[in-house]
Parts: C-alpha cells; sequence; structure tokens
C-alpha cells in the first residue's frame, strides 16, 4: 500500500512540475 501511495505521490509531483514549467514559458 506505501509502494501504491508513493507512485500516486510521484505521478502527481511529476504534474505539478510539468504545470509549472509550462506556467514559466
Amino acid at each position: 500500500m506505501h509502494i501504491t501511495l508513493g507512485w500516486k505521490s510521484s505521478t502527481f509531483n511529476l504534474l505539478v512540475w510539468l504545470a509549472k514549467g509550462l506556467q514559466l514559458i
């Protein structure tokens, strides 16, 4: 269960990072 939460967290962080990158462009 911790692995699943960690995977979701990593995916969420990646989406947030991409969103920030688009805002900078």
